[in-house]
């Protein structure tokens, strides 16, 4: 199965759910402000999280020839990589049950966002 993963579409999707990650983060950081919640940059980074999950697995099985739900579980499987390597750098603690929530998160929502996003091909 890994012969048929174009890397590729997961670094464009990484890519993608990244920008997703920053944007829903400004966007959902502005309405709870608004709304009187302090540090709303920080309580809006966990759904921020998960909704860049869904856009880089969405963008990645939307690219795929082939296997899009694969692929989008892989994109989402690499930003909890990443973000996993970027706590772990910054000296932050990474308790065992959240980064093994984190990475069950990311393969589940990217394969389901995959499996939505890879049903517009037609043959």
């Amino acid at each position: 199965m890994l012969s048929l993963i174009r890397w590729w579409v997961v670094a464009v999707g990484i890519a993608g759910g990244a920008l997703t990650v920053a944007l829903s983060n400004l966007l959902l950081a502005f309405i709870l402000s608004q709304l009187g919640v302090a540090d709303a940059g920080i309580a809006a980074r966990p759904i921020s999280v998960l909704i860049g999950f869904a856009g880089g697995s969405a963008v990645a099985a939307r690219m795929a020839p082939v296997a899009g739900r694969f692929h989008g579980a892989v994109a989402a499987l690499g930003m909890a990589g990443l973000i996993i390597v970027a706590v772990g750098a910054s000296g932050s603690p990474l308790p065992l049950p959240q980064v093994v929530l984190l990475v069950l998160l990311a393969v589940v929502i990217g394969w389901l966002t995959g499996w939505f996003a890879d049903r517009h091909t037609v043959e």
